[in-house]
């Protein structure tokens, strides 16, 4: 069962790890160790997500299939764009889903669900 739940500021730990493991499994090979292990350290860190998380004009949707987290994503409310003429836009920042769970299409059902938040 795929369950969604709101980010709050005790959720970064959680996102932290989501973030960490499923950029690492995307991205792990595509530059050097080091740089992949500088990357995920200062952005993927409790106190990088605490301040993302407290934003008012972030959005964080933690996904859940059979009670185990498995996926999240991040928007940004109110994120003009100059090549846009609507000021008040919606970026969508982050989707991240852990590689044992890409065939369950959580993904694309996360981002649907960020179009309607950003709708509304």
């Amino acid at each position: 069962m795929l369950e969604f739940k709101t980010g709050h500021i005790n959720d970064a730990a959680l996102i932290t790890d989501i973030g960490a493991r499923s950029f690492i499994e995307s991205h792990g090979k595509s530059a050097s160790e080091t740089d992949i292990r500088n990357y995920v350290q200062s952005k993927f860190n409790i106190p990088q997500l605490e301040s993302e998380l407290a934003d008012d004009n972030s959005i964080f949707q933690i996904a859940y299939y059979n009670q185990e987290p498995t996926a999240y994503s991040k928007i940004t409310l109110n994120c003009p764009n100059p090549n846009i003429a609507e000021q008040k836009v919606c970026k969508m920042d982050r989707l991240y889903v852990l590689e044992e769970y890409f065939d369950k299409k959580i993904g694309q059902v996360l981002f649907d669900l960020n179009v309607e938040i950003a709708k509304q």
